[in-house]
């Protein structure tokens, strides 16, 4: 890189959001969110308009951290967001040189040779990428858009809108940030008579082998169930006297890890199959005893698919699954009393499946008000114990089987945080239609100007905070999933309605990064300086003169 490049104003903001920590979910996002208000303090039109920059604290969040919002306002009330977020994942995997891992030049000179591939390799000798924590996910993202912002507002007699600036926290572990940020968008929408036409994240993009440009128009959606094997116990001398919690679980995580059936499609669009994340029995210690009960958690990725659809497809395979258990058990007892010549009785019991829902209602009826207020009082203790919210869901969930009448052996499904709806741009309405052919024109802009052919991709297939931009059939996921999810609003809650109400037509794209989440992160130079910010600037002036 020479020294021209490195001190130009964009690659100095760039150095500057890196060397400030932020890893997630801790209290450094606090330092960065400071530093970020003081950059856009230096703003000249900031210094004039400071009433339009302000901190937004999260909603109950623990560190006290914020939303970083700044309004650039032109004419009239048609505005774009553009979205960001400005923690970034820890530094452990940079091993002995964690100490460059947020001051690119350093980093690349302490790179061990031996510990990078070619591409790698290649890509460090060019002096065209620049390393670190945070200069792709997604500080290269704010400091694009801060640029943007800036070079708007010195020219805001011919802004045919405004341009609203919002940066995030915890978007790399459970968007607290942006889900405590929804309802702020709309009071401000409210307050400052602004309509919302479209929100653009600067998340870094890559290219394809065939050489297209990925942009993306939504995002895939996740949901985290939590199944829940309730055996009956037995002591280890007499295995067939109950049924191992184990064996229905094993056959559980046997039917869904991997499968394709269960992927979600849209058009020729598929979404890789659920996942095992976590299964373990709860036995306290150890003893002679089998497992009474055991939990495990899938991920489950979706593009068209309802939490209810979930819930059926969940139902079904854990009936499947609980039968082939009980097939199991049977046949080895037949086995047993042959090889032994003793008589054992083979187990009676049916395939039960309840959601979490239906399992607190059995309770609710038997033991009534009591029972309620013993599980308010409870979850009021146990929440600020618990090591996190699947932790605070297997401990509400297993205290309220202790009171449920069914004692025979039953599969239990519910919900844990985070959820994630998709969403993505069909042209429903006239912003989103407007949203489409902006992207129409930014595909020709690119292939005239840059000779690079976008890919416009109906969803991204990584997480990001474009899910809380609009939900789909509001009412019945708010319907399914606050039932079923035991630590909803014990803190975690998810804004439907306001979701709803936001509901603005979002698009993802940003600069060419590398190994994201990994020691190898890193930024393309000319993406950064030269592409990125064209294709930017162009989209956000082409969605607001659509929508003028």
């Amino acid at each position: 890189m020479n020294n021209q490049c490195k001190d130009s104003k964009p690659l100095s903001l760039l150095y500057r959001l890196v060397s400030c920590p932020s890893t997630t979910g801790t209290a450094e996002e606090v330092g960065v969110e400071k530093e970020l208000f003081n950059i856009l303090s230096e703003m000249e039109y900031f210094k004039n308009h400071p009433e339009n920059l302000m901190l937004h604290p999260i909603p109950g969040d623990r560190h006290g951290r914020c939303a970083v919002a700044g309004l650039v306002k032109g004419k009239g009330e048609k505005t774009v967001i553009l979205l960001s977020h400005h923690d970034v994942v820890d530094t452990a995997d940079y091993g002995p040189i964690r100490e460059h891992a947020l001051n690119p030049d350093r980093l690349a000179s302490s790179l061990d040779p031996s510990t990078l591939d070619p591409e790698t390799l290649a890509d460090r000798a060019s002096g065209g990428w620049i390393f670190g924590r945070g200069v792709a996910d997604m500080k290269a993202g704010i400091a694009l858009f801060i640029s943007l912002m800036d070079e708007m507002s010195s020219a805001r007699e011919g802004l045919r809108g405004n341009i609203l600036f919002l940066s995030v926290p915890d978007e790399e572990t459970n968007s607290a940030g942006m889900t405590g940020s929804v309802a702020f968008l709309n009071q401000f929408a409210c307050s400052r008579g602004l309509e919302y036409i479209g929100l653009v994240n600067s998340e870094p993009c890559s290219f394809n082998p065939d050489g297209t440009y990925n942009m993306y128009i939504g995002s895939i959606g996740k949901l985290l169930p939590a199944v829940f094997c309730f055996g009956r116990e037995a002591h280890a001398r007499e295995p067939y006297a109950g049924v191992n919690a184990n064996l229905i679980m094993a056959e559980l995580i046997r039917a869904i890890e991997g499968n394709a059936r269960l992927s979600d499609k849209y058009g020729d669009d598929i979404t890789m199959p659920p996942a095992n994340l976590k299964a373990m029995d709860l036995k306290d210690v150890y003893s002679a005893s089998t497992p009474p009960a055991s939990i495990a958690f899938f991920n489950m990725l979706t593009y068209r698919r309802s939490p209810q659809e979930i819930v059926s497809l969940l139902k079904e395979t854990a009936s499947a699954s609980f039968s082939r258990a009980l097939e199991i058990i049977n046949g080895r007892i037949r086995e047993y009393s042959s090889a032994s010549g003793t008589s054992i009785g083979e187990l009676e019991w049916k395939p039960r499946v309840y959601t979490y829902m239906e399992m607190y209602n059995l309770c609710l009826e038997r033991h009534g008000e009591p029972f309620t207020k013993h599980m308010e009082d409870f979850i009021g203790t146990e929440a600020g114990k618990a090591a996190d919210e699947r932790d605070l869901t297997v401990k509400i969930i297993k205290e309220v089987h202790s009171f449920c009448p069914d004692r025979n052996p039953k599969v239990v499904i519910a919900f844990s945080p985070p959820y994630y709806p998709h969403v993505t741009v069909t042209g429903k309405d006239k912003k989103e239609a407007n949203t489409l052919h902006a992207v129409e024109r930014l595909s020709q802009f690119c292939a005239g100007n840059f000779g690079i052919d976008l890919k416009v991709n109906r969803f991204f297939n990584g997480i990001s905070d474009l899910s809380y931009c609009g939900v789909q059939d509001a009412e019945e996921v708010i319907g399914l999933l606050k039932p079923n999810m035991p630590v909803w609003g014990h803190p975690y809650l998810v804004p439907v309605d306001e979701i709803k109400k936001l509901d603005v037509p979002a698009v993802i794209l940003g600069p060419w990064g590398k190994d994201l989440h990994k020691f190898t992160e890193r930024l393309n130079l000319e993406s950064y300086l030269v592409t990125t910010p064209a294709l930017l600037r162009f989209y956000v002036d082409t969605l607001l003169n659509l929508n003028h």
